[in-house]
């Protein structure tokens, strides 16, 4: 049995909250394109404290690719 791969989105500035930083999770299945998004985003004030969680959990940070939406900051594996 596989366990499907958890991400985590940083965006910055999206529609829904203009200012903020957003974490959205999504579950990488390979059937869903782009991941099924699970759970409710956190909002933060900083994308230091955005982080914080990932950092502490020793997960990895992927940056932006250049063809990533504009408001994406960052992904966390």
């Amino acid at each position: 049995m596989s366990k499907n791969l958890i991400i985590y989105t940083i965006y910055f500035n999206p529609s829904d909250y203009p200012g903020k930083y957003v974490v959205r999770a999504y579950e990488i299945d390979g059937i869903t394109p782009n991941g099924k998004p699970l759970s409710n985003p956190g909002i933060y004030e900083t994308l230091n404290a955005a982080r914080d969680p990932f950092k502490r959990n020793g997960l990895i940070c992927v940056d932006r690719n250049i063809y990533d939406d504009a408001n994406i900051v960052e992904v966390w594996l």
